[in-house]
């Protein structure tokens, strides 16, 4: 999750730093709701490996989607154009 919102702080426009945390953040609350009451509803309704058979390809998906994604800009918001460098 941390990844995830400083990727967007590097990426987006400062403009629309607000709207993308929250669609992440309600990505985020969605799957945590949800995502659990649909792979009791899949392992019902078949085999239990059915629903890890899911997230297998689902986060396949994710990593080949995640290898498309635009590189962050080397510059952060309001740093005075230094690198971005070390951890967080």
């Amino acid at each position: 999750m941390v990844a995830t919102r400083l990727y967007i702080s590097q990426t987006a426009e400062q403009a629309s730093l607000a709207l993308f945390n929250s669609i992440i953040s309600a990505a985020n609350s969605a799957g945590s709701v949800f995502g659990p009451a649909f792979g009791g509803l899949v392992a019902v309704a078949g085999d239990l490996r059915v629903p890890f058979l899911i997230v297998a390809g689902t986060s396949l998906l994710a990593f080949v989607a995640a290898l498309f994604l635009p590189l962050p800009r080397t510059e952060a918001h309001g740093n005075g154009g230094r690198a971005v460098t070390g951890s967080v």
